[in-house]
């Protein structure tokens, strides 16, 4: 046999460095595959265990003072999710029999008379959500909302109250708007509690009932893995966005 010359060991050298190279890559790429494919089995075996809304109602109670931020939040659900959105208007009486304090409501007293005044409305898997002015009061706070699904009933739905939401020295148009988004976030998270998520890994679900700036501090995105469970779902759209007019801005367009 011959002996290998320096040209030859270092063709020999570089074949082998190729050939590791492309093994690595092909390691990598399977590597990759089997995680997709792991996260992929996960994220249906989650979705599996959701159960989607047929839709979603949003009944207008006559004491909200401004109505403004309702269609523009309901534009925002209707984009992000699966199920059709409708706006309703409900004239349940929300008198001094309902009061937990002076100046607000008790929330679970507002929520029995509610699923009471809608119980006909709708199938098992209609949500229904009540937009109302007055402050609500549970476990001796005051709260933004209130979802109806704690453990002891099978509605689907909640409460929301704006009168926190808003914001009360801005003009009429940027209250709309930001009442909207404030909303609009505090929506989701009841819609997707009641259709039994209730382990997200935050973004726009990092719901925490902290003060006004602090939900406007909120992602207005899903987190990755949120996203791909409930499209899996068929929960919320693959095409999510939020392409809805802004109050403010169209105003000073038409000026």
């Amino acid at each position: 046999m011959g002996t290998l010359t320096a040209r030859d060991r270092l063709r020999l050298s570089l074949a082998g460095g190729v050939v590791l190279a492309l093994a690595s890559i092909a390691a990598f790429a399977l590597h990759n595959v089997v995680l997709d494919h792991t996260r992929t089995d996960r994220a249906a075996q989650a979705a599996s265990l959701l159960a989607a809304p047929d839709e979603v109602v949003l009944y207008v109670h006559p004491g909200l003072r401004n109505t403004s931020f309702v269609e523009p939040m309901a534009c925002a659900l209707r984009q992000i999710l699966v199920a059709p959105v409708s706006i309703r208007e409900l004239a349940i009486p929300l008198g001094p029999e309902l009061a937990a304090t002076p100046g607000a409501l008790d929330a679970s007293k507002v929520a029995d008379r509610f699923v009471g005044a809608t119980a006909a409305d709708g199938s098992a898997h209609t949500f229904k959500y009540l937009l109302m002015q007055n402050d609500l009061w549970e476990a001796q706070r005051y709260v933004y909302a209130k979802a109806l699904e704690d453990g002891t009933r099978r509605d689907h739905g909640g409460l929301l109250s704006t009168v926190r939401l808003e914001e009360a020295d801005a003009d009429s148009l940027r209250n709309a708007d930001v009442t909207a988004q404030r909303a609009s976030k505090i929506m989701l998270w009841m819609i997707l509690r009641g259709a039994g998520y209730t382990n997200a890994q935050g973004c726009v679900l990092g719901f925490h009932d902290g003060k006004p700036a602090d939900i406007d501090a909120t992602s207005g995105a899903f987190c990755e893995w949120d996203r791909t469970v409930l499209v899996a779902a068929r929960i919320i759209r693959a095409d999510a966005g939020s392409n809805c007019p802004n109050l403010a801005q169209t105003a000073r367009k038409a000026d």
